[in-house]
């Protein structure tokens, strides 16, 4: 099972994922998912110690106590949905937020938000937290840890042929990117994924306030309206993406400042905008996959804006087809869930889990923190490792 906490705390992710086979042969077999809200206190309590400019210690471990609890109730209705697969439950993966801080020489913390002992205890289920924490021992940075999951995910491992690249973008207040190789997964080595992020519906929405066109919430419904391309507007944006490196979306404002426009229509500049972003993606993409053929684009984004957005990636990603992740047998706005359920698994396989020239670290590593749940589940997680042989690796992997 796998339990992705929203950065804004309002809402967790659940996955519950069968597969079959281990390491980098996995196959996913099936998968239960929902999505719960936070009650209000534990999240405006959480954000508050988010905010707060010195660390409230005594707070802190009250929180993660009353949001650790706040999670049972969720685990147990994803039992209850697995039918007939319940008695096959290992472990809960649970991804959250984290506290990071800066100590005195600038080096980079974390601690978890969740107590995995309570958890353990009120469920009896092994619990697996702390991804971050061995990617950053490493001198890693702890971030984009969902990457090789994805890949299992969505990869194109066919144990005959494999030669279909694919692409997963997940489109929401930033994007992210995520290159995935054709490999049979026979190879020792991991294989060259690639990881981007960049702007995403943010871009969309502080254009529309720019031009005070209507609140952001009318976004859905400007992207439905067919509008033009403003060919000047679209021009500027381009140079200035030329130009610099992304950096932040004040530039691409001040290139709107900059330009005499004509009582542009609402649906006009919205048009120019999707435009430009999906560009903008597919340059990035183009980056990221270095020569190669994309045959797959598989896209996580919120349901209002997924029919624009699909339409219009699918056209202008010329070799390949664009579909949400919804018809790779995920659910669209679930994926980090089952991600975190994926990493729990790679950790009862003793499978490093970190990519080193993603996060870099100097070596991969195992990730996660086990923390056992009664003894008859825990005896259940001690036979599966037991029962996996891992593939020899090469010795300097391996130190």
């Amino acid at each position: 099972m796998g339990l992705s906490i929203a950065h804004d705390f309002g809402s967790v992710l659940g996955a519950l994922v069968i597969t079959e086979g281990h390491g980098k042969y996995l196959r996913l077999k099936h998968a239960v998912s929902d999505s719960f809200e936070l009650p209000d206190a534990v999240r405006d309590n959480c954000l508050e110690l988010v905010r707060a400019g010195s660390p409230d210690f005594a707070g802190i471990l009250a929180a993660k106590a009353d949001l650790s609890r706040a999670l049972c109730p969720m685990i147990e209705t994803l039992k209850q949905n697995a039918g007939k697969y319940v008695d096959r439950l290992l472990l809960v993966s649970i991804n959250d937020p984290g506290l990071w801080f800066q100590d005195f020489d600038d080096q980079v913390g974390f601690s978890n938000w969740i107590d995995p002992v309570c958890v353990a205890e009120l469920t009896g289920i092994t619990t697996l937290d702390a991804f971050p924490t061995r990617d950053m021992a490493v001198g890693g940075s702890g971030q984009n840890l969902n990457c090789l999951p994805l890949w299992l995910m969505m990869a194109d491992r066919s144990k005959t042929i494999s030669d279909q690249h694919h692409l997963f973008l997940k489109i929401n207040k930033t994007s992210q990117l995520v290159f995935l190789p054709a490999s049979d997964g026979l190879e020792a080595e991991v294989p060259k994924i690639q990881s981007a992020h960049t702007m995403g519906r943010d871009f969309l929405d502080r254009v529309l306030e720019f031009f005070e066109l209507g609140q952001v919430q009318d976004l859905s419904h400007q992207l439905n309206v067919q509008g033009q391309t403003l060919p000047r507007l679209l021009q500027a944006w381009r140079t200035q993406q030329a130009n610099t490196a992304f950096s932040n979306l004040d530039d691409y404002l001040n290139c709107c400042r900059k330009l005499p426009l004509q009582a542009p229509s609402a649906a006009d500049i919205v048009r120019t905008s999707l435009v430009f972003l999906i560009d903008h993606l597919h340059a990035t993409a183009s980056r990221l996959a270095a020569g190669n053929k994309l045959s797959q684009v598989f896209i996580e984004t919120p349901e209002d804006l997924a029919p624009s957005f699909v339409n219009q990636i699918d056209r202008t990603f010329e070799s390949a087809s664009a579909r949400l992740v919804d018809e790779c047998g995920l659910k669209n706005g679930r994926v980090d869930a089952a991600a975190t359920a994926v990493l729990g698994l790679l950790n009862i396989d003793q499978m490093p889990a970190n990519i080193p020239w993603i996060t870099n670290a100097e070596s991969q590593r195992i990730l996660g923190r086990l923390t056992p749940g009664r003894p008859s589940n825990w005896r259940q997680v001690l036979r599966e490792m037991a029962d996996f042989q891992p593939p020899a690796m090469r010795l300097r992997d391996a130190i």
